[in-house]
This record gives C-alpha cells, sequence and structure tokens, in this order.
C-alpha cells in the first residue's frame, strides 16, 4: 500500500466554483455530465463525489505521478459542451481519504490541461471526494491506495 501525506490547500476555484464562463458550478459538473452520457460504467463510480476538488500539496508529485498505475484513463474528451476543438486526458486513481480519523472512499484525479498541471514546480496534486464534514485549508489529510506498479 501507497501512503501520501499531505496539507490542504487553497485552489483557484475553476474546478468548483465556476470562475471559468461555463455557466454551472465548475469543470468537475461538467465533466460529471460528460462521463454520464458517454462512459455510464465509470459515471456510477464517481457521481458520489462532490463537484470540486481538493488541492494537497505533497513533498514531491512527479514521484507520486511517475509511479502510479492509474484506474482509468479517457483520452480526448472533448467536455466542454458545444466544442469540437478542445480536447483533455483525465485519469484516475482509487484511493483512500483518512481524515479526522474517518476513511472516504475517493479518487487521485489529474486532468492533463488543469491549472495546477501547467506550473512544473508545483507539488500540488487533485482529489475528487464525496463531501468531506470539517475539510478545511491548511488541514493535514492522508492518501492511501494499492498500486500495482509497487507490487512487481
Amino acid at each position: 500500500m501507497t501512503t501520501i501525506i499531505g496539507n490542504i490547500i487553497d485552489g483557484l476555484g475553476a474546478a468548483s466554483m465556476g470562475k471559468e464562463p461555463w455557466g454551472c458550478k465548475g469543470s468537475i459538473e461538467l465533466q460529471m455530465k460528460y462521463f454520464e452520457k458517454n462512459h455510464k460504467f465509470f459515471y456510477y463510480k464517481i457521481c458520489n463525489c462532490y463537484f470540486g476538488t481538493i488541492n494537497i500539496e505533497v513533498d514531491d508529485r512527479k514521484s507520486i505521478y511517475n509511479n502510479i498505475d492509474w484506474d482509468y484513463k479517457f483520452y480526448n474528451i472533448a467536455w466542454i459542451p458545444n466544442t469540437k476543438k478542445w480536447f483533455e486526458d483525465i485519469y484516475f486513481k482509487r484511493i483512500n481519504i483518512n481524515f479526522n480519523d474517518s476513511l472516504f472512499n475517493s479518487w487521485l484525479y489529474y486532468a492533463s490541461k488543469s491549472p495546477h498541471q501547467k506550473n512544473q514546480n508545483s507539488n500540488l496534486i487533485e482529489v475528487l471526494a464525496p463531501y468531506i464534514p470539517k475539510i478545511a485549508i491548511n488541514k493535514k489529510i492522508i492518501l492511501s491506495y494499492f498500486n500495482e506498479k509497487n507490487n512487481i
């Protein structure tokens, strides 16, 4: 089992609050609608997640991404309505969040065009999760997952 300890940090708001001109709560809501329409088998695995991401600062994001065995990879997704010119790769890994001594089934989330990915020096990772009571900025969070790459 792989364990990651990080601190919750503030995000940009594009995933949840709709700071982009998408006319909804944010990019996660639009992506959920895309998955519901185009990949129902996967949508039912993530539909209990909050429309936003938890931003977590870790020690070495590149090491995590280079050594993870993603459970689901979706390539060239056109999730923004009414456009066929903008595509993104989105990956998911099943994880558990341990927060305030409670476990939450969640997903490590990688979106290739996320503003967070553009900053190569960033150690921020994003997580999709159900509503988690009392979660807040500057709190410690523990993520754990099984990774086939670590078991070879």
